[in-house]
């Protein structure tokens, strides 16, 4: 039960909320707290993530082949 006592003055309020605590969470140091903003990221926008990957990916290969074709081969021309 939660429990929360208000004092104003001479007036005071009394409140109470019964809750149940499903999981304990431990208090994360270190390393650990990068890696569970990353775990929570992924798990819930883990496929606009994975999309946005491949469409950088994508768009990089096709900048990559496009500029690959303009430019032409340069052959050197041995002189004597």
């Amino acid at each position: 039960m939660f429990f929360a006592r208000v004092k104003y003055g001479e007036d005071i309020a009394l409140a109470g909320y019964p809750f149940e605590v499903i999981e304990e969470k431990k208090a994360l140091f270190g390393l650990a707290v990068p890696l569970l903003t990353y775990r929570q990221l992924f798990k819930d926008y883990g496929i606009y993530l994975l999309g946005f990957v491949i469409v950088i990916t994508s768009l990089l290969l096709i900048i990559h082949f496009i500029k690959r074709k303009r430019i032409p081969k340069l052959e050197f021309i041995r002189r004597n």
